[in-house]
């Protein structure tokens, strides 16, 4: 089923955007797994040898609420994490 939805979007009086999406479905199909996989390795993002202000940093951190984020090593790529994940999900279904 095919269905068109238009609506405004933002709050713009004298000038009304609309905006267009289409969304289908296909029945009889449903997810049956999901896995992710991300890095082992995590750095602080409050370490002072990235090389930024160490008091913009924390003002930052404080804001965004992120304290650390995960990284990869040399040569990893965002394909072998997904192939990781994919993998483990296969073996598990």
């Amino acid at each position: 089923m095919n269905r068109r939805l238009t609506g405004p979007i933002g709050r713009e009086e004298s000038r009304v955007k609309y905006r267009t999406m289409s969304r289908s479905s296909i029945d009889g199909f449903r997810i049956a797994g999901v896995a992710t996989c991300v890095p082992a390795q995590s750095v602080s993002n409050l370490d002072s040898d990235l090389g930024f202000d160490p008091e913009e940093v924390r003002k930052v951190v404080a804001m965004a609420g992120v304290r650390q984020r995960r990284v990869v090593g040399d040569g990893v790529t965002s394909a072998d994490l997904c192939f990781e994940a994919a993998d483990d999900l296969l073996n598990r279904l």
